[in-house]
């Protein structure tokens, strides 16, 4: 996996270092992805849960990893007990690997509405990551008038969203910078994008917040993984920005206003909200093809899950199966930055769903 080994190199083409980018950034993957990456690759497989020990060392305990829903399902179209199934499952395959809580938990496609987020308050996750346009409206917590996101959302900085019972984090990445990942080729200059990273970090409270896919890193863009690490290691400490991660930036920050989602379901990869997964919207057309086929294969009400949504005792979660569709491998890469000073908190006294902070 090239983010677990990305070398550097010099001017001429020699090695100088090689870095496991898995420390220095927030990642997910999904459960099933794991269940064959532990078998087909076992050293890099331990690679990678070591790389959240040493981030949660460096973070005062919190690890860079977050927990995905167990298959790559889209949570709002789920019934009730799929969608509990689906998260309850997904963190307890991540504990059982991880050895540890997940505080984060990273939904697929960002696909999110209101049953979503309080299904997985209720399980004990802390804190999701989603697009911008996904906010509707924003306001002091608890109080004051409702202002709408377009005009008032900030990037990076934690909200707490709640159903009245139950409440969790949102942060929201940034958008042009993540896009600049995964479509312009930024890690071919990485020291240019860290001083452009360094430009967008909030003077304080906040970090610089960026989701791309894992594959954009080798296999979207070839050798992308070389410019990450470089990125990471050499050329954001370079510009005075430090790599940290969300539950950690939680811990130190937590929400001051609150966030209400748009109705009807949104994810961050449809701009009808989740309209790609069961009408021909047009998002994902390719050579013209028909999408109607979508309306009648979209999930109904009715459960699918044909296993109890009970986590298995003393086994994975992967030794069950439930009756809905084969789980697409995947994973994310969250990084966020923030500004340091020696009290490593703000630049005031201040990394899947990257994140960095001002040295």
């Amino acid at each position: 996996m090239p983010n677990g080994e990305a070398r550097v190199v010099d001017g001429a083409g020699r090695l100088t270092d090689v870095v496991d980018n898995y420390g220095l950034i927030s990642f997910n993957f999904g459960p099933t992805l794991l269940s064959w990456y532990e078998k087909a690759e076992p050293e890099a497989y331990a690679r990678l849960l070591a790389a959240d020990k040493a981030s949660a060392e460096r973070l005062e305990g919190r690890g860079n990893a977050f927990a995905q829903a167990y298959h790559h399902a889209i949570l709002p179209l789920c019934s009730p007990r799929d969608r509990a199934t689906e998260i309850r499952w997904g963190l307890f395959d991540f504990e059982t690997r991880f050895g540890r809580r997940a505080e984060g938990m990273w939904l697929p496609e960002c696909a999110a509405d209101d049953a979503t987020l309080s299904a997985a308050a209720a399980e004990g996750v802390a804190l999701v990551v989603l697009e911008p346009h996904q906010a509707d409206a924003v306001r002091a917590a608890g109080a004051g008038a409702w202002k709408p996101a377009a005009d008032a959302l900030k990037p990076g900085v934690p909200y707490k969203w709640t159903d009245g019972t139950r409440s969790l984090a949102v942060y929201f990445y940034d958008g042009p910078l993540s896009r600049s990942v995964a479509f312009e080729k930024s890690m071919k200059d990485s020291r240019a994008f860290a001083a452009r990273v360094a430009g967008r970090v909030p003077a304080a409270d906040g970090v610089a917040l960026l989701a791309t896919d894992g594959e954009s890193y080798g296999h979207h863009e070839a050798f992308a993984e070389m410019g990450l690490a470089h990125f990471l290691k050499y050329a954001l400490p370079e510009a005075g920005v430090e790599p940290v991660n969300l539950a950690w930036h939680l811990s130190k920050n937590p929400p001051k206003d609150e966030v209400r989602l748009r109705a009807g379901g949104t994810s961050w990869s449809c701009a009808h909200g989740i309209e790609r997964w069961r009408s021909a919207c047009g998002c994902g057309e390719a050579g013209g093809g028909s999408l109607e086929w979508r309306a009648p294969s979209a999930p109904r009400s009715k459960d699918c899950a044909t296993a109890s949504s009970r986590s298995p005792k003393r086994t994975r979660p992967g030794s069950s199966r439930t009756c809905g569709p084969r789980a697409t491998p995947t994973s994310r890469s969250c990084s966020t930055a923030r500004r340091r000073t020696s009290t490593r908190i703000s630049r005031s006294g201040r990394r899947a769903p990257r994140t960095t902070r001002r040295a």
